[in-house]
């Protein structure tokens, strides 16, 4: 059991925080605590990493909660909301995504207009659309998670200490533990499905399965992810660019995404 002592204790040692930082503390329905503590931003990736893997929390920063009192209302918040639903297995999860994105697909086909219809085909075809990307560097490309700070002003973030599960491949729970974090997410046009927290869970459970992918930020609309080994071969990286444009609507087209943010050991994702 962690403790708001021991995470400013452990903090401080680390050099994250100062002496005399201040921890909180708040329960959610079923039991589960999530402490937070607010954080530099220049020290915000440190502190992420430096509890990601740790037996029994999972990190995520945001800026969702500002204050103990934001603390305390997440955790009303949470109650009125119920117990959260249960994650579902790897195979389950794999099995939505592929659901979401064939529609999704089916839907833009339909929809788009005679003389772009073979085109969408062939940007909704794995096996037709690395015939469109750039060739494989070799290696991941490395990515800033925080690259999005400075446009938004932030100085300071908070980093929540969720107690569930083993570390950061627990992290695809954290859209069913906090289902307030994300606002206004949809699936891409025409289909415009708003996503439920089960959904974010499954497309994040199955990017963890095969690419560990966990939540590095999440807040409002926007979510980042850190990928430690994101796809390398060109026909995983057309099927990720594929799911990734069927999930967020406003990334770049799926050839941008391809060439891009799937081979980056960063991923993000905003619906405005």
């Amino acid at each position: 059991m962690t403790t708001t002592d021991t995470v400013v204790s452990s903090m401080v040692a680390a050099g994250l925080v100062a002496p005399g930082a201040a921890a909180h503390s708040a329960r959610l329905p079923g039991g589960v605590v999530v402490h937070g503590v607010r954080v530099a931003q220049e020290h915000a990736e440190r502190a992420w990493h430096f509890w990601r893997g740790r037996a029994g929390v999972v990190p995520l920063l945001t800026t969702r909660v500002t204050s103990a009192q934001d603390l305390t209302a997440l955790a009303s918040a949470a109650a009125e909301a119920g117990p959260p639903a249960e994650s579902v297995p790897v195979a389950e999860a794999s099995g939505t995504v592929a659901r979401i994105v064939s529609r999704v697909g089916a839907r833009s086909i339909a929809e788009a207009y005679p003389e772009d219809r073979a085109e969408e085909e062939e940007l909704r075809d794995p096996a037709r659309l690395v015939q469109l990307l750039d060739p494989p560097s070799g290696s991941a490309v490395a990515g800033n998670p925080l690259a999005f700070t400075p446009d938004w002003g932030i100085e300071n973030l908070w980093l929540l200490l969720v107690e569930e599960g083993g570390g950061g491949g627990e992290s695809h729970r954290l859209p069913l533990l906090l289902p307030g974090f994300l606002s206004g997410s949809s699936t891409a046009w025409p289909d415009m499905c708003p996503l439920t927290p089960a959904e974010h869970s499954a497309f994040l459970r199955h990017w963890n399965a095969r690419y560990g992918a966990e939540v590095f930020f999440m807040g409002g609309t926007e979510m980042q992810l850190y990928v430690p080994r994101p796809p390398l071969d060109l026909p995983a990286i057309a099927a990720l660019a594929i799911e990734q444009n069927a999930y967020c609507d406003d990334l770049d087209d799926v050839i941008d995404t391809a060439n891009g943010q799937a081979r980056s050991t960063v991923w993000h994702f905003w619906w405005d």
